[in-house]
């Protein structure tokens, strides 16, 4: 490569791609490895490598000639103890996610959103809140466009983040290519449950990287924080971080407490009630993300301008897509999709969401998770049948033997013939007043390329049994 400075790109991905357009147009030098083969490649994004000069590596990343670099840029997918960033590191190069790098860039205020669920629920909400404020801004991150496609054209709005912590895990303590360090205006932590234990090394080193983004707020700046982590969170030093709290009770100076029928702000110049009653989320958790939205709103701007958008999300705001979905009702059984409830602690909520007996679908790529919690809902009842299927569903259906029926979906060919061999045995086991609810507790990634993909193919199944009549296999 020549003498100006150098930037490696590990993925291909739209994270990559995206990373590379940008590079290329700041007069960088840039190399793009993966380990897939350059037919499983983007064939348009292929020809911009090769039209701009771009390096590029398939089937594998070969340290060779990593000394010529002068940043590494990882995408989040990529587990960062391999080979080729182990070296990068042990030669000082700064290894850094997209999002850092974009974040570093950005110029206007960022407001961002991690937790183990609810994330994506809240990111849009606050993107929402904004929009009817009649807010320039963006939504990106983990959710829609990768934020350093943004930065050329939207760099002094409103950037509204949905954080990783895969993402979070590649943001640096120093800054990189001479360009400041990011700052966050506003970072909330949802909440904090066992999820990727198969990336990470146990509970805390997973927690540690959620709360991370806690380094990063702008002076100032306050972040929002569910009142019931700090329990959880005892062993890690929180005195130095000013926050607002939120959930059912007051904790802290200032904050949002949830009531019945409302959510009431307080410490922040004065009493600020907002009524809940037309919010169509159920579950406390979206309560609660409401909250943390809502705290992030008035972070940057003050009652008097947030409150009618904060006031017209409430009463229109639509859940997203597969996240406690009302799919249909047939014979009285209520169908939900909430297949981006992919661990243990997901499925708890949606099950403390339910006021019916649920008929519970679960199972997929497991996550090193332990299931033996969700006994619990069968012995007192609120499950009253359980369909596994995917490759956890053995482990899962042991964990209910004796506490439910169960019944065990062992096809592992098809995403789809296996989805609608559950929705069959399900029909079978609910009665009018029940509740049939996909929640994997699982990765998709056994019969299925993504959450979406496996809420889809349970939506389709349960639309077409619907339209044909089926109601009992």
């Amino acid at each position: 490569m020549s003498d100006r400075r150098n930037i490696l790109i590990l993925g291909a991905g739209i994270s990559g791609q995206e990373t590379a357009r940008w590079a290329v147009g700041q007069g960088f030098g840039v190399m793009i490895s993966d380990v897939k083969p350059f037919e499983a490649w983007n064939e348009g994004f292929r020809a911009w490598c090769e039209k701009n000069g771009v390096e590029m590596e398939a089937g594998g990343h070969s340290c060779h000639g990593l000394e010529h670099f002068d940043l590494l840029v990882v995408s989040p997918g990529i587990d960062l103890k391999i080979d080729v960033i182990r070296a990068a590191m042990a030669l000082g190069i700064p290894v850094a996610g997209e999002l850092f790098l974009a974040a570093s860039l950005w110029q206007g205020p960022i407001l961002a959103v991690t937790g183990t669920n609810g994330k994506t629920t809240t990111t849009k909400l606050v993107g929402d809140i904004l929009q009817r404020m009649g807010v320039n801004h963006v939504v990106a991150g983990n959710i829609g466009r990768p934020l350093i496609s943004l930065v050329n054209e939207c760099r002094d709005q409103v950037a509204v983040l949905e954080v990783s912590s895969f993402q979070l895990d590649t943001f640096l303590n120093e800054p990189v290519l001479g360009l400041p360090m990011p700052r966050f205006h506003g970072f909330a932590v949802l909440n904090i449950a066992p999820d990727h234990l198969d990336r990470y090394d146990g509970f805390h080193e997973y927690a540690a990287s959620k709360l991370k983004g806690l380094h990063f707020l702008s002076e100032g700046a306050k972040a929002v924080v569910n009142a019931g982590l700090f329990a959880s969170l005892a062993d890690f030093d929180m005195a130095s971080t000013e926050y607002r709290t939120f959930g059912l009770e007051r904790r802290g100076r200032s904050g949002a407490v949830i009531g019945s029928g409302l959510i009431e702000l307080y410490g922040m110049n004065g009493v600020e009630t907002y009524d809940t009653a037309e919010w169509r989320l159920k579950g406390l958790h979206n309560l609660e993300n409401l909250a943390a939205a809502i705290l992030l709103v008035r972070s940057l701007y003050e009652a008097k301008q947030a409150g009618p958008g904060i006031a017209a999300s409430i009463a229109a705001f639509e859940p997203p897509a597969h996240r406690l979905q009302l799919v249909a009702v047939i014979n009285g059984v209520d169908f939900y999709d909430d297949s981006k409830a992919t661990n243990v602690a997901a499925v708890h909520t949606a099950l403390s969401a339910m006021d019916r007996p649920v008929v519970l679908l679960a199972g997929g790529r497991g996550k090193e998770e332990a299931y033996d919690g969700l006994r619990d809902w069968a012995e007192k009842g609120r499950i009253k049948a359980v369909v596994t299927l995917g490759e956890e569903g053995p482990a899962i259906a042991r964990v209910f033997e004796g506490a439910c029926p169960v019944y065990e979906v062992t096809e592992m060919t098809s995403g789809l013939s296996a989805m609608e061999m559950a929705v069959r045995r399900a029909m079978d086991l609910a009665e009018p007043g029940d509740v049939v609810l996909l929640a994997p507790a699982c990765a998709s990634f056994d019969l299925f390329r993504s959450y979406a993909e496996r809420g889809d193919v349970f939506q389709a199944v349960v639309n077409r049994f619907s339209a044909e009549g089926l109601h009992h296999a």
